[in-house]
């Protein structure tokens, strides 16, 4: 989903009840195109993070915006102890509203798993996107319970670290991402990416799982509705 679909939907239910006519817009937006948006904190200032955080709980109290947080979380951003209290608070933040979070995190594992584990994250449940790090790391994650978001990178010819991890990693704990508008998979590396070339990642990944691809669509499938509560 891009930015500007989760912006756009979370905007909405900011402004429902002071504008006439936006709440049955935002409701065609989720509800009607089969969208579930994520409150993203990628990007965000400090003083965005903690608007983002004061307000979420009035989000994710509204019946079609499935509410989760995003946390950055790459080489660096934890240098700080004021920084590593708002992720801190963000991880909090979903357990408090009872909604899975979505981490971001590349060259940063054992800050990571550092931070995951100060906060009790088993506890909350959410997917790490994108995978990048190792089997060895992936089983931290699957203790955790965490799902792990995989795409185009799983058919680049130098993944094989990737590759080793998703042999390891449970079909039951695999949902299938884009990070649109990066990280195309082959044949279309370098393009822009979409969901159009989901079938590439699955055919990638049924050959490493040794399953059909309709095997790998359905476990995908099923595994993204339990990890978002979303009913069928």
């Amino acid at each position: 989903m891009s930015d500007s679909i989760q912006r756009s939907a979370a905007v909405l239910y900011q402004m429902e009840e002071e504008t006439p006519g936006l709440k049955e817009s935002a409701q065609a937006l989720v509800s009607d195109t089969m969208l579930w948006p994520a409150l993203n904190g990628t990007g965000a200032t400090r003083e965005e993070k903690e608007e983002l955080i004061r307000t979420a709980p009035m989000l994710a109290g509204k019946e079609q915006l499935t509410a989760f947080v995003l946390l950055l979380l790459e080489q660096g951003t934890l240098d700080s102890l004021p920084a590593i209290l708002r992720e801190l608070r963000q991880l909090e933040l979903a357990r408090e509203i009872k909604k899975p979070v979505i981490i971001h995190s590349r060259d940063a594992a054992k800050d990571t798993v550092d931070l995951m584990t100060e906060a009790h994250a088993e506890e909350i449940g959410g997917v790490i996107h994108c995978y990048s790090y190792t089997k060895e790391t992936a089983k931290i994650f699957l203790d955790m319970g965490f799902y792990f978001g995989i795409g185009g990178v799983l058919t680049f010819k130098n993944a094989k670290k990737l590759k080793e991890a998703v042999e390891y990693i449970p079909m039951d704990r695999i949902v299938l991402e884009t990070d649109c508008p990066y990280l195309a998979p082959e044949p279309n590396r370098g393009k822009r990416n979409s969901s159009l070339n989901i079938p590439y990642v699955i055919a990638a990944m049924a050959q490493i799982k040794g399953i059909t691809e309709e095997e790998v669509r359905k476990a995908a499938w099923d595994n993204s509705l339990r990890l978002y509560h979303i009913e069928k």
